[in-house]
């Protein structure tokens, strides 16, 4: 008996209704939460570090009190245990100054109930960053889950996306919100669920982008009814524990559980990118960095206690949080643009570009800090009004000589991370010099098919228009039609959109082509259609703007030598009529000589 998939009208209105309901969750705990996290950034604390000895039903052990604990005015002492009062809810939430709470202390074989009040403490700057965070990364995974199922809601794979995002919309839960059975309600739903959104996760990778994995990939999804049942059981495992009020990071199997599947989605992905090409494969980049980054912090996030107490590495520890945070927001966004994008943008290039870009700013900043400490240091004055006028010729000087400076750093750097891009450019536009000075057409033609397949890599073929307005090919020949009818969809946007084109958006069966036009004075003399790489990349923004201009270039010198060429069948054509002429002139003198003979002949004969 097969199951029939819920239609898609019914799966947008569950989701919308689902999404909406993850946003009203993030609208409720950003109210409870403005106050402590933005107004005043101070949150209540019993100044008490305990060891959890089994969730909230079991005591925990006080390991230490600070002076200003208010437990010390009720007599408590390390190594006594402290059970909290029961409330609805599964973890003990963020308190707020001065908030009463009440709990039952085990001191000495005997246990009294006390009330005490949460003192003050400031939050620090990246804790209170990590909770707007937090807040901030579920509402956008709510709003990408319905995003995605308006936008792609027909296969398995976008689906089992949907649901990873709208797991994370729930996954903030409520921190700052007073205990109640809606707040218990929604915590044991989203921390219940967090294994399921990795789960799905995994079933994404698997199917995407068309619901018929190959490779791999078809391989692992035989094993799926066995995956099927390692999920239940980690869910189940997970829930015991949270109904015993437990933190199931504290337990391995959740982060073993979490770690596989992370495994799995990584080589899923990877088996996919491995198998394609031109967009898809950059898509699949996009994927893997996001998805490999996020998993990084999260194995850092859920393990941070363990780092804390490795020597030297506990000045670090505060700062995870908030970039578990950022990891997140990142991968859903780098996800959703990989996902929903028509074209994305070249994965290795965004990378390279940000490392750039990151060290210059870095370089310059550093160097203007050299300058302004020798300044402070080397000339030492002791009229105010002289320390503010040098102050004054430093900015200034840091004004004018910004951008020379900037522009010296980029040359470096370009030279010295991007020197394999460099040289095979110089080389591309070296050839654009020389260009000019080949003197026949198929000359031309054919020098230029060789340095474009040696820049590329590629195939490359010629299209240049004929007297009957279609492209005839020259060159290396690429899987594409030939000759090219003047109105071939790929010939009618080059001459729209005058700019080169990816030519898979237009023949997916052609993907990773490249398609450069050839044009003087806005028509389409021809363009230069390359192959898809080798390595199955999409080619780089700086390849495409480079291959634009030399294309470009050579398009003018083919038609300079066109202009020649015709030019020169023109001038000769010119000298024939000429010599007809003469040849056409003698001729009627000798008729007109003959005439007149054959007229006096015949006088004669009279």
């Amino acid at each position: 008996m097969t199951v029939r998939p819920m239609s898609s009208t019914a799966w947008k209105i569950i989701i919308a209704m689902l999404a909406a309901l993850a946003l009203v969750q993030v609208a409720i705990e950003a109210i409870h939460a403005y106050s402590p996290v933005i107004q005043t950034g101070m949150a209540g604390t019993l100044k008490v570090q305990t060891t959890d000895n089994g969730g909230l039903d079991a005591p925990y052990t006080i390991d230490s009190l600070e002076p200003a604990s208010p437990l010390l005015a009720v007599g408590a002492a390390a190594g006594d245990r402290i059970l909290f009062d029961p409330l609805p809810e599964l973890f003990v939430h963020m308190m707020l100054p001065g908030e009463k709470v009440g709990l039952t202390l085990l001191s000495q074989g005997q246990s009294r109930h006390v009330v005490v009040s949460a003192v003050a403490e400031p939050m620090t700057a990246p804790f209170r960053f990590g909770l707007i965070s937090d807040l901030v990364v579920s509402c956008i995974a709510a709003i990408f889950a319905a995003l995605i199922a308006f936008k792609r809601s027909e296969l398995r794979a976008y689906r089992a996306l949907t649901l990873f995002f709208l797991i994370q919309g729930y996954s903030s839960g409520f921190n700052f919100t007073p205990p109640n059975t809606l707040k218990l309600v929604v915590d044991l739903l989203s921390w219940g669920m967090l294994n399921v959104g990795a789960f799905f996760c995994v079933i994404f990778a698997l199917y995407y982008p068309d619901d018929r994995p190959t490779g791999l990939r078809a391989r692992l999804i035989r094993w799926l009814p066995a995956f099927y049942g390692v999920t239940a059981a980690a869910v189940c495992y997970s829930v015991r524990h949270l109904l015993m009020r437990m933190d199931v990071f504290q337990d391995a199997s959740s982060s073993l559980y979490w770690g596989w599947c992370t495994l799995l989605t990584l080589l899923a992905l990877w088996d996919g990118r491995r198998s394609s090409n031109g967009a898809a494969r950059q898509r699949y980049a996009w994927l893997l960095g996001c998805i490999g980054t996020a998993a990084l912090f999260t194995f850092l996030h859920n393990t941070q206690k363990f780092i804390g107490a490795i020597p030297g590495l506990a000045p670090i520890k505060p700062a995870i949080f908030p970039a578990y945070e950022v990891a997140l927001l990142s991968m859903e966004i780098g996800i959703a643009y990989a996902i929903l994008k028509l074209r994305v943008f070249n994965f290795g290039f965004a990378i390279n570009r940000t490392i750039f870009y990151t060290l210059s700013s870095v370089l310059m900043l550093v160097s203007f800090g050299i300058i302004e400490w020798l300044a402070e240091h080397l000339l030492q004055f002791e009229d105010r009004e002289a320390s503010v006028l040098l102050d004054g010729a430093i900015a200034l000087s840091v004004y004018l000589a910004f951008h020379k400076i900037r522009h010296l750093f980029d040359h470096w750097l370009e030279r010295l991370f991007f020197h394999r891009w460099h040289a095979n450019e110089a080389r591309l536009r070296q050839f654009i010099g020389h260009a000019a000075h080949i003197t026949t057409l198929p000359a031309l033609l054919a020098a230029t098919v060789q340095e474009l397949q040696r820049f590329s890599g590629a195939h490359c073929t010629i299209y240049l228009q004929q007297p009957d307005g279609n492209y005839s090919a020259s060159g290396a020949a690429v899987d594409a039609p030939c000759p090219m009818d003047a109105n071939d969809r790929l010939c009618i946007v080059l001459r729209a959109e005058q700019a080169a084109l990816q030519v898979d958006e237009l023949h997916p069966a052609h993907a990773g082509m490249l398609a450069l036009p050839l044009l003087h004075r806005r028509e389409l003399d021809g363009f230069a259609l390359l192959g898809s790489k080798p390595n199955g990349e999409e080619y780089r923004p700086d390849e495409i703007a480079v291959l634009s201009f030399a294309v470009h270039e050579i398009g003018l010198d083919l038609y300079a030598l066109r202009n020649e060429l015709l030019t020169d069948q023109l001038h000769q054509h010119a000298q024939r009529i000429e010599l007809d002429t003469v040849r056409i002139e003698e001729q009627q003198r000798t008729i007109s000589h003959l005439q007149q003979a054959l007229t006096r002949s015949a006088a004669a004969a009279a």
